[in-house]
């Protein structure tokens, strides 16, 4: 009786263990990923590009999209200094300063680790995401206050919400935020412009050899023309 007991409560604890081993790796991972971006995050002062995004930040968010839109002074759009400047009326130290980047790099390992479930298996995402929290360049460019991690959180986000829909996962809400999330990447950094052009490359190709849908393609080329009109 005790022995069948004892194996009765080993079967529920595995089945607990193979339920919700994804989400413990993921948040695991994620905790290290932000420990390692918040080590040591006031070690130095700020840099020359980094008191730049300070002072465009220090502005009226209708300053902040006046002085970049129509008085062309940065090549950056005015979405990272945006959020910046929501940052800083909280605080104002190098913490607050660096928070969107910290925020976005340790949520670009959590990402990786979703994309890499998505298109492979729990131990090529967990590999993955593992790799990129202990990058130490990764590391760096989350504690710089600058748009790049930013940027590269939206990029990821559109290929993955991509990524989705190609493999017929999505619905009519992935398809809006797809579109919300790669406005949102071209609005912080105008190079991830290539982003969409390797997406359309692949749909491109994908139509070429006759393997999307007719109703797909619509789709798409909807989705593209609000993007269009977005940006």
């Amino acid at each position: 009786m005790a022995v069948s007991t004892t194996q009765h409560l080993s079967q529920q604890a595995t089945g607990v263990w193979l339920r919700h081993r994804t989400a413990l790796l993921m948040t695991a991972i994620i905790g290290l990923a932000a420990l390692l971006r918040l080590y040591r995050i006031d070690a130095n002062g700020l840099s020359n590009d980094e008191s730049w995004s300070v002072w465009v930040a220090s502005q009226s968010v209708t300053g902040i999209v006046r002085t970049i839109l129509f008085q062309t002074v940065d090549a950056t759009p005015p979405t990272y200094y945006t959020l910046l400047h929501l940052a800083m009326r909280f605080d104002t130290g190098l913490f607050g300063i660096r928070a969107v980047s910290i925020l976005a790099g340790a949520l670009a390992v959590w990402l990786t680790f979703r994309f890499a479930a998505l298109l492979f298996d729990l131990r090529v995402a967990t590999l993955s995401a593992v790799l990129l929290a202990i990058a130490p360049l990764h590391i760096t460019y989350s504690q710089i206050s600058r748009a790049y991690m930013l940027a590269s959180l939206l990029a990821l986000l559109s290929l993955y919400l991509f990524a989705r829909l190609l493999l017929k996962q999505g619905n009519r809400w992935t398809w809006m935020w797809f579109v919300v999330a790669t406005a949102a990447m071209l609005y912080t950094f105008y190079l991830m412009f290539l982003v969409v052009v390797f997406e359309n490359s692949v749909i491109a190709v994908l139509w070429l050899r006759r393997r999307l849908p007719r109703a797909h393609l619509v789709a798409w080329l909807r989705s593209q023309i609000v993007l269009a009109l977005a940006v």
